[in-house]
């Protein structure tokens, strides 16, 4: 910490006496601000801090000791929002419960292992996502499903109470009955499912007809992700796919140690240099299997695959702007070198790092900016990712039965492989198309 907020902290626990919830957690909060941020922001994280600091001071002199964690947690709101970096933000309990942020998390979360979308103009909830292994999984939803009844209970009102409808029968922990629409049928079915411990979701892969594969990775949170992650292209090469999708939508990234592992598997020496106000910190890259830190003294290595695979077929790349973080890292590098990306702009956190910092035990969270991230030539990531074909991931198309941004990488896949067996010139392909193929493809 900085001697003068040091002081200045010191100071004022001295002479208000007392050390409240409120002091306990803005103090934490604002030790971490100045001693980790580095993002963009213009403002002074010293100066800001004591600012804070010093409302804090006035807002609790009237409770004392007895000043309460809310007053604190309003103004740490007001800090982030003044720092103006949308990287980094004040998460609360509930908010990141379940999400795998800080380690162990994801031994404890429990549920039905979906995650769902909220159509406006059509009742109940689209399942987005169910995870591999979960109660869900195995109760036999899929993605596209709608619930459309919880416990006989219709989901036909505000956002809001849908999906407190559905937590609220979760938290019960019993069995759920659940009336569920799956597209093309007009007749809902019931499903009955009990929530359960949930792990971390791993890498799935759906082999196609027509010798397509489509590898789904929900994050890069779990230390095993880029391993099974070659491990499943070795099984795609070994059934034959000759196309790939890489499915990065609602990933919102983990482990930049996962993420290079994993794009080293499509593309050639994927890595990242780290800077904190301009000063390098640090330097990783994948070469042939292994991840090296490069520093003054060389290169060294940090994990080396088992069984590295590297997919040579066409491959497309499809993202969302829930894709976020290491989803953003891992598609640029391969929309960078020549490999066509399809769906939505990204969240667009691709060029920071962010750390999470638990403010207290079971309480709130602080997530800042901690580097910069850069090419290893230095030079600059855009925030998001532009896609090359934009195609909007519709949740009421995928409850009707239409995944638009997978059918559109399925054409681009198959219209590539006509106009290889046909030659090079063939005119098989319109406008766009035909512009995207011809920097992908060399038959």
């Amino acid at each position: 910490m900085p001697r003068r907020l040091a002081q200045w902290v010191v100071v004022l626990a001295l002479g208000l006496a007392w050390a409240s919830p409120a002091q306990e957690l803005m103090s934490r909060a604002t030790d971490l601000l100045v001693r980790n941020y580095a993002g963009p922001s213009e403002k002074n994280p010293d100066e800001l801090a004591q600012k804070y600091l010093n409302r804090l001071g006035v807002a609790c002199a009237p409770q004392g000791e007895a000043c309460p964690v809310g007053v604190a947690v309003a103004l740490l709101r007001d800090m982030v929002n003044e720092l103006g970096d949308r990287h980094s933000r004040l998460w609360l309990p509930e908010e990141y419960a379940g999400m795998g942020l800080i380690p162990g998390d994801q031994q404890t979360r429990r549920g039905l292992g979906i995650r769902y979308a909220v159509v406006p103009e059509m009742p109940g909830l689209v399942i987005l996502e169910v995870e591999e292994g979960s109660p869900a999984k195995a109760s036999g939803l899929r993605r596209g499903d709608r619930i459309l009844k919880v416990n006989g209970q219709e989901l036909s009102g505000s956002a809001d109470e849908r999906r407190a409808a559905l937590t609220r029968a979760i938290a019960d922990g019993g069995e759920i009955s659940l009336a569920v629409a799956r597209a093309p049928s007009s007749s809902p079915f019931t499903l009955r499912v009990t929530p359960g411990a949930l792990g971390t979701p791993l890498p799935e892969l759906y082999l196609l007809e027509g010798g397509i594969a489509w590898l789904r990775i929900p994050n890069f949170r779990a230390d095993q992700t880029a391993q099974e992650v070659h491990r499943l292209l070795r099984e795609a090469q070994g059934q034959g796919a000759w196309g790939l999708v890489l499915d990065l939508r609602n990933n919102g990234g983990g482990s930049l140690f996962q993420v290079l592992l994993t794009a080293g598997a499509f593309v050639d020496g994927p890595g990242r240099r780290y800077e904190r106000k301009g000063l390098l910190t640090d330097t990783v890259l994948y070469r042939g299997g292994t991840l090296l830190r490069r520093d003054e003294g060389g290169e060294r290595p940090l994990l080396t695959l088992p069984a590295p695979a590297r997919w040579q077929g066409p491959l497309v790349v499809l993202v969302n702007k829930s894709s976020a973080s290491g989803a953003e890292f891992c598609a640029l590098d391969l929309q960078m070198a020549g490999i066509p990306v399809i769906g939505e702009e990204t969240a667009g956190v691709g060029d920071t790092v962010t750390n999470f910092f638990v403010l207290q035990r079971g309480g709130p969270a602080l997530q800042i900016t901690t580097a910069i991230a850069r090419r290893l030539d230095g030079s600059a990531y855009p925030s998001k990712v532009t896609p090359d074909w934009a195609v909007a991931d519709d949740a009421k198309a995928l409850a009707g039965g239409r995944d638009e941004p997978l059918e559109a990488a399925l054409s681009l896949l198959q219209d590539r492989r006509q106009a290889a067996l046909a030659g090079p010139s063939a005119e098989v392909l319109p406008g766009l198309q035909k512009a995207l193929l011809r920097a992908w493809w060399a038959p």
